[in-house]
């Protein structure tokens, strides 16, 4: 396995960006869910957890539903906070304008990244689809939702607790959020245009006030780009105020020709400048092995240890395959590979053994990474598998723990894996303050007859050593 870094141009573009918004719809009547879908999770520092993603809102007929922010708060004894929103749950619908026009809704509105503010304030952030307006095109807007501890919008917040920031191109949402030191946000996407040097990608970086404002004084009009990212997927802010980013990036060598795909890394200063002490001038780049070569190789997730190191974990796809492998890269704090961990500052992980002989692993990912106060390294994520070539497979949302060598740790769970939920995908977990583990992600019941039926938000948690603890929520 090898660290091959390219030489590259750290370029920067910006793009003028819009915040808009023409309504939020709220209601102390809890509404009809149809379905729902965890993606995001964070523990309170009153021990409460919040569980979020999205909801498909029933108004009364099938042909008239819509999607909306979905937030879900737990005692830390696992029972509902029925203080919370009505009897612990928050949905929030969000519409658009653009220019002052209203755009019709779509859906698809979703919670991916939650953060805590030191005031107790809960600012919920993702995407929302609208119609561009041109052939039916759909287009994503950043989009930030601030409530006040209890549930309630803050009215403080953007226009009525909502912020939406739409750009001339094409974004994912946002990934990843996080409250610096000074109460302003950075949100973490990715923005497809013609500037970025591969044609359309981007990284996109956006900090906002306290208030919901771009922030004039971070990049160009509150926004940095990076070309070098073709998709974003993870960020964190280090003690000192660093950001670091993580996601993959797609690289060509000469001769021969041949396209890389790769861990990408990048970190920057609180003020949004370049840190040009880690790795090359700023940025990372990691090769896996040349057989994972195909664009699903990818960081997902980011966890930083107490030392400071830097732990990226997402997926290794094989080339030319649908098969992957749970992968986790450790860093040292300046972005070189730390040798002592894996293969080489690697570890890669396929779980065939979990389920036995005659399967073939399909995709196998890690949305989820965190550290807990031993230093053994928690991955929570997903593996499918088929049965001897037969189109029928097996979806589990797994949780793994690793030992601090990169090796997996066969104390956890069966043989290091824990099984959290069949036809499932775990998406999010969060260390509790007594160590217990809390895995939020999505259940799958039609699976695989319906491949994304996923429809239900579950949350349950786990003792330190995976054995499970009896709490279990399932929603609706």
């Amino acid at each position: 396995m090898t660290n091959n870094t390219f030489r590259i141009a750290i370029a920067f573009s910006f793009l003028l960006a819009s915040q808009h918004l023409l309504s939020a719809e709220a209601s102390d009547a809890q509404p009809s869910v149809d379905a729902s879908f965890g993606l995001a999770s964070v523990v309170q520092q009153d021990g409460k957890i919040i569980a979020a993603g999205g909801a498909i809102i029933d108004r009364g007929s099938s042909f008239v539903k819509y999607s909306a922010f979905l937030l879900t708060r737990f005692n830390p004894d696992g029972s509902r906070d029925t203080g919370f929103g009505t009897d612990g749950i928050v949905t929030t619908r969000i519409e658009l304008s653009a220019s002052g026009n209203p755009l019709s809704f779509i859906g698809n509105s979703s919670i991916r990244a939650l953060a805590v503010q030191q005031d107790g304030k809960i600012v919920a952030a993702g995407q929302t689809y609208y119609d561009g307006g041109k052939f039916g095109t759909q287009l994503t807007s950043l989009t930030l939702v601030r409530y006040e501890a209890s549930g309630v919008l803050d009215s403080t917040f953007g226009r009525g607790g909502i912020v939406t920031t739409q750009f001339p191109g094409r974004t994912d949402g946002i990934f990843g959020v996080v409250v610096q030191k000074d109460g302003k946000l950075i949100a973490a996407s990715n923005v497809y245009n013609s500037i970025s040097e591969k044609g359309d990608i981007s990284l996109l970086l956006a900090r906002y006030n306290s208030d919901g404002s771009l922030d004039g004084s971070f990049g160009n009009g509150g926004v940095i780009q990076n070309p070098i990212f073709q998709q974003v997927r993870a960020m964190v802010v280090q003690a000192d105020g660093k950001i670091i980013i993580a996601g993959n990036s797609e690289q060509e060598s000469f001769p021969p020709a041949a396209t890389h795909y790769m861990f990408a890394l990048a970190r920057y200063n609180s003020n949004g400048s370049i840190d040009r002490t880690f790795g090359r001038q700023g940025v990372v780049l990691t090769r896996i092995d040349e057989k994972y070569d195909n664009y699903w190789t990818s960081a997902y997730a980011l966890a930083l240890q107490s030392d400071g190191r830097i732990v990226a974990a997402g997926a290794a796809a094989l080339k030319n395959s649908s098969q992957e492998e749970f992968a986790i890269v450790r860093y040292n704090t300046n972005g070189s590979l730390d040798a002592g961990f894996g293969q080489g500052g690697i570890s890669l992980t396929s779980h065939i053994e979990f389920v036995g002989s005659g399967y073939s692993s399909y995709p196998q990912r890690i949305y989820s990474v965190s550290i807990q106060d031993n230093g053994k390294i928690l991955a929570a994520g997903d593996s499918v598998f088929t049965k001897d070539g037969h189109t029928i497979s097996l979806k589990y949302a797994n949780l793994v723990r690793y030992n601090m060598d990169g090796s997996v740790d066969k104390t956890f769970g069966d043989i290091g894996v824990e099984g959290i939920m069949d036809k499932g995908s775990a998406n999010s977990l969060s260390l509790q303050a007594d160590g217990k583990i809390v895995v939020v992600g999505d259940y799958c019941p039609s699976y695989p007859m319906v491949s994304y039926d996923c429809s239900h938000l579950f949350v349950t948690r786990r003792q330190r050593d995976g054995a499970y603890d009896g709490w279990h929520f399932i929603y609706p």
